[in-house]
């Protein structure tokens, strides 16, 4: 007879490793170091503290502190009690009020200015320094397994956002286990090992770095990350082996490193980029400056990593992720042919919380479809266009935004850029260039720049910033507003 498989808390690996190697780094906070034994301790407090609470198993905790440390602590020992946790970042606005709303229990590091939330206590510095205080016993340090099924509640990821509403998702055991799987492969994903050192560059509420986390401590690996002075002054001195960006933190992080060498800072550093298309330029530098590889991938919060992606554009799937490119009514499209990629994998949700319509329009057949545009090109490989809203249509040509962007960027002095159709039937040009201007940006000679790139009507907008999201990705829709918006305020 088949026994159904068991997941042990993440916590249990700690312990693990606590007792084999307890000196051994699991975090660096801004240079300093705590042992697994330590961190183990540590853990331990928080979780008998956090059982006070009295949630039952299978319960939804929101958890949002803005110290790393302290948002591990409260996330794994929940996890420890079987309570489903969901991060937020505590200066999240809307983003991150389904969240709140539906947490049975909400921990914050300050008050919220967001009605409607549940049960809210305050972490505050003395709160945490009581609960790692209340242990006094070595032989409690380590919390007991408490094993979990395959289909029970892991961990609450929410969506970028960029098309509409921010989406919630719940990962059951068994789906983080894939995506864990999937972030260790060494080809797809981002190569984890036991003797890897990650640095976080982003909070929790970008599930990508509670993965990293998860993976690390079930490694024995070590977690590090920096506060407010940023990773560039301690990249040599705590010599990170993994690092996962988003493509505008990667330009600011080499804007602060030191001049370039005869070899990049790190040589045994993979930086995995991932919300928006790596620009060619950007890729080369890094190389040159910081790591010995770059890995562009291909993913989603419902669907995890699909793929990692090389320097034209094109997918290559993952080990035990399937793709197909089909038409709006889900047939099939002539081979090579532009269509719309759908995906699936052991990682994929189920649906929405709490939201049935759009369950129904992007998860259907047992398929995820993501809404973007791509073409098949060899088995296992797709060329990605973008999503329908990030594809210029230019007489009948279509130009992934991406791609502009990724070239303009890499042009004259540009800190950041966003391209976009109107598509709102006006008398302007219908292709907008929306541009955060760099400390010396010649706007006569960037439009020379511009006008072959785009060989199509279009205008430039000089803007302050481009509204993304956590992921790095362009929230498009608002840029469209804004301009709509102004438009009817001059006529």
């Amino acid at each position: 007879m088949n026994r159904p498989k068991l997941y042990r808390p993440v916590a249990a690996a700690i312990g693990f490793h606590a007792r084999r190697r307890p000196a051994h780094p699991a975090v660096i906070r801004d240079g300093a170091a705590v042992g697994y034994a330590a961190f183990a301790w540590d853990l331990a407090a928080m979780t008998h503290r956090l059982a006070g609470f009295g949630l039952a198993a299978g319960s939804l905790a929101a958890v949002g502190h803005d110290d790393l440390y302290v948002q591990l602590l409260l996330v794994f020992g929940l996890e420890s009690l079987g309570v489903v946790t969901g991060s937020f970042h505590p200066d999240e606005g809307v983003e991150c009020r389904a969240l709140l709303e539906g947490a049975d229990l909400v921990l914050a590091v300050r008050k919220l200015a967001l009605p409607g939330h549940g049960r809210l206590v305050r972490i505050t510095a003395s709160w945490v320094e009581e609960a790692l205080a209340a242990l006094a016993a070595p032989e409690a340090a380590t919390p007991p397994a408490r094993l979990a099924a395959a289909g029970d509640g892991a961990v609450l990821l929410r969506s970028s956002g960029t098309t509409g509403a921010p989406k919630s998702m719940l990962l059951t055991q068994s789906m983080l286990a894939f995506r864990l799987r999937a972030q260790r492969e060494p080809k797809y994903g981002l190569g984890l090992n036991g003797k890897a050192r990650f640095l976080a560059t982003m909070h929790f509420s970008v599930g990508s770095m509670y993965m990293a986390a998860a993976n690390c401590f079930r490694l024995g690996a070590t977690f590090m990350f920096h506060g407010a002075g940023g990773a560039a002054p301690r990249l040599q001195t705590d010599r990170p082996t993994h690092m996962t960006m988003l493509p505008f933190q990667l330009r600011i992080l080499l804007e602060r490193l030191p001049e370039a060498g005869a070899a990049p800072l790190l040589p045994g550093l993979t930086v995995q980029l991932i919300g928006a298309k790596l620009p060619a330029a950007l890729r080369q530098q890094a190389l040159q400056r910081l790591a010995g590889r770059l890995r562009d991938t291909y993913g989603t919060n419902e669907m995890g990593g699909i793929g990692t992606v090389d320097e034209a554009g094109t997918l290559a799937l993952a080990p035990a992720v399937e793709a197909e490119i089909v038409d709006h009514r889900g047939g099939a499209v002539a081979a090579g042919a532009i269509g719309l990629i759908r995906v699936r994998s052991g990682g994929m949700v189920g649906g929405y919380l709490d939201d049935a319509p759009t369950t129904a329009a992007m998860f259907r057949d047992g398929w995820f479809h993501p809404g973007d545009l791509a073409a098949a090109v060899a088995p296992g490989r797709f060329r990605l266009m973008g999503r329908r809203g990030d594809v210029l249509n230019l007489g009948g040509i279509k130009v992934p935004c991406a791609e502009l962007e990724a070239k303009i960027l890499g042009r004259a002095s540009v800190a950041d850029v966003a391209v976009l159709q109107r598509n709102d039937h006006s008398a302007t040009p219908p292709v907008v260039v929306c541009v955060v201007a760099g400390p010396a940006l010649d706007v006569p000679a960037l439009l020379r720049v511009l006008k072959p790139l785009i060989a199509f009507p279009f205008a430039l907008r000089l803007v302050q910033a481009i509204p993304r999201t956590a992921e790095g990705k362009i929230k498009r829709d608002e840029l469209r507003d804004t301009l709509r918006r102004e438009l009817v305020a001059a006529t």
